[in-house]
């Protein structure tokens, strides 16, 4: 075998090869037209080179076969004298797009290993990830069937042209991982050729790694749970793709409350189909904003919103709770008055900034929000603080609210998707319809409480 440069393309593919199948070594091997190995031997071996080499006749099995071969034991040509007798193999033919064989992609490992069906499914999928590759090396004219001869030797590929392809994935990626939409890329076989950064922090993937190579239907089914109607969301994306219908602005509910659009594009050079480009983005807080501002246009009452979290301002609080005690003492109906402050906003912007607090202050209203019924007010008075009128407490208590906020707060903390915690402090005042005070002593009393929760949590000794 005549041994040439390696190229990071093959060395991946060689690595996922070998993971997908859990052997020790996996080669990726392009032929000439005479069958002569010419080009990329990849290893990913735990034992040192000497110990590892391809299986002698294994990639001519593989060709003539034009399909999948699982080999017999054979000695290894580089180690006759080690303790590696022989060695099992199981290979897979490299296609380009019109079905040529153009080398294999092998898996090696000590014998007795017993090679499946499923060794072979997941080398498959691997070598389908090379077929960006094969295209671009076709467009430069580096392969095809008149460059037979020289369309895999390193000569026919000009060192130039591979800085070239380089220097374009580069530039590529690094242009998809700065949006902030994230971006899935499929190939027309159905495999995953890219995911930017904002992406897999939509959801919750720490790599790409996890994804790349997969078929998509698998890339489906690692993020599908997150989705609130998870058959809908693969339904829909199958649909999609078989129509090749463009779409935009797709709204899809996730479990957890947010909500993301997506998009959906299919991929076409010359009229021909390469793949189809899906986009998602977070559009929860825009959604949430139009909702509730769209509520208050409704009553004709902008004025009484508060622009930053759609939540009632001050103005707007202070009118519908006057006209709630009025009712409430008609009806005989007991409320509270929650009052709340966000711990360590002050923090939060000296740190991170006053985007960061801004934020902090909306995902709180989102919780209160989220919290309390549509009947009850909710209130952001200014600053950090905030107030909800619960408009009939005849069968809640206050303590069974407030932990009802606190779980909920410990739930949103917990996903860790923010840089910062929320964390709050109540006081709780009670209006009793027979002995009814004004709104200004029921604020003063949740708020005189909820200081003094402050300072009692602060003289606490801190534990050991």
């Amino acid at each position: 075998m005549t041994e040439t440069v390696r190229e990071p393309a093959f060395d991946r593919v060689a690595r996922l090869a070998a993971r997908a199948v859990r052997s020790p070594v996996a080669f990726l091997l392009l032929v000439d037209e005479d069958g002569t190995t010419v080009h990329g031997a990849a290893r990913l071996a735990e034992a040192h080179d000497r110990e590892w080499a391809v299986p002698p006749g294994a990639v001519d099995a593989v060709v003539r076969a034009q399909g999948a071969a699982i080999g017999p034991a054979v000695q290894p040509s580089a180690a006759p004298d080690t303790a590696l007798s022989a060695l099992a193999w199981v290979g897979v033919p490299l296609r380009d797009r019109s079905g040529r064989v153009l080398g294999a992609l092998l898996a090696v490992d000590r014998a007795g290993r017993a090679f499946t069906a499923e060794d072979v499914q997941a080398l498959q999928d691997a070598a389908l990830t090379l077929l960006p590759d094969f295209d671009a090396r076709a467009a430069a004219g580096v392969l095809g069937p008149d460059t037979a001869a020289r369309r895999l030797h390193p000569s026919g590929i000009p060192e130039a042209l591979a800085h070239a392809v380089r220097t374009e994935r580069s530039h590529l990626t690094t242009l998809l991982d700065a949006m902030a939409d994230g971006v899935l890329l499929v190939g027309e076989d159905g495999s995953v050729l890219h995911c930017n950064k904002a992406f897999l922090g939509l959801f919750g993937l720490l790599t790409s790694h996890s994804l790349l190579g997969l078929p998509s239907r698998a890339a489906s089914a690692i993020c599908r749970a997150q989705f609130l109607d998870p058959e809908r969301f693969e339904a829909r994306a199958q649909e999609l793709e078989e129509a090749r219908t463009a779409t935009s602005r797709e709204m899809l509910p996730l479990a957890d409350g947010r909500v993301l659009e997506r998009d959906y594009a299919p991929v076409l050079a010359s009229g021909q189909p390469l793949g189809h480009l899906w986009i998602y983005r977070d559009v929860t807080e825009r959604e949430r904003s139009r909702s509730s501002l769209g509520q208050q246009r409704d009553s004709g009452s902008l004025s009484h919103v508060d622009e930053l979290t759609g939540l009632h301002n001050r103005r707007g609080f202070i009118d519908l709770a006057r006209a709630q005690l009025d009712e409430a003492v008609r009806a005989q109906r007991p409320m509270l008055v929650i009052f709340s402050d966000l711990d360590g906003l002050k923090q939060i912007n000296d740190r991170l900034g006053h985007q960061a607090g801004d934020r902090a202050l909306f995902e709180f209203a989102t919780l209160l929000r989220a919290t309390f019924r549509e009947r009850d007010l909710v209130a952001r008075l200014g600053g950090d603080e905030f107030v909800v009128l619960v408009t009939d407490a005849s069968s809640v208590g206050a303590s069974e609210l407030v932990a009802r906020l606190k779980s909920r707060v410990a739930q949103h903390n917990g996903q860790g998707r923010l840089d910062f915690t929320i964390a709050f402090s109540t006081g709780v005042s009670t209006f009793d319809p027979a002995e009814p005070e004004p709104l200004e002593v029921l604020l003063s009393q949740a708020d005189a409480r909820m200081y003094a929760e402050k300072r009692r949590r602060k003289d606490e000794p801190s534990a050991p």
